[in-house]
């Protein structure tokens, strides 16, 4: 698997000075240190995790997404068994995400076994614009955690400002 840090600095949890200064830039946090840790212990376990790239996990109220890429279709069987393991490392709910730019494939795969019924953009007078998730109203308590947190969560990923609309 391949990490934003160097793999010896993983497994001997000291990091070196190129590491330190990524940590010190922001360019890497704690969480993704301990999630890539949790991923090296986890790839003896899952072989498919060799040529996955982690890219970065967010984590807020207890609910974890850790984004990937290199998945592919060989991968996604084995997401949900992936993300017990390390939801059972990190102590949280995880979900295990590829990464792409397309919002409406981001957020089904973050509030799935909810169904998507789609993603609006809102043009505000200010000249912003919001993105409305439309959801099932049924679905509401199927959500994997508070709506609030997950819109925390897809804002931080994306950088756009998203609200739940139940339908």
């Amino acid at each position: 698997m391949k990490f934003p840090i160097c793999t010896f600095c993983l497994k001997t949890g000291v990091l070196c000075a190129r590491c330190q200064e990524k940590l010190a830039r922001g360019e890497i946090t704690e969480l993704d240190l301990r999630v890539a840790k949790a991923f090296l212990e986890l790839e003896s376990k899952f072989s498919i995790l060799k040529g996955i790239q982690y890219h970065k996990a967010i984590q807020h109220d207890n609910f974890t997404v850790v984004l990937i890429s290199g998945a592919g279709s060989t991968l996604r069987p084995l997401w949900l068994r992936i993300a017990r393991a390390l939801g059972e490392k990190l102590e949280s709910e995880v979900r295990v995400v590829e990464k792409t730019s397309n919002l409406k494939l981001l957020v089904e795969q973050i509030i799935a076994p909810c169904r998507l019924l789609g993603v609006n953009t809102l043009w505000l007078p200010d000249g912003t614009e919001e993105n409305t998730i439309r959801v099932p109203r049924f679905d509401r308590r199927r959500l994997p955690a508070k709506q609030e947190v997950l819109e925390h969560i897809i804002k931080e990923i994306t950088g756009k400002n998203v609200r739940f609309v139940f339908e």
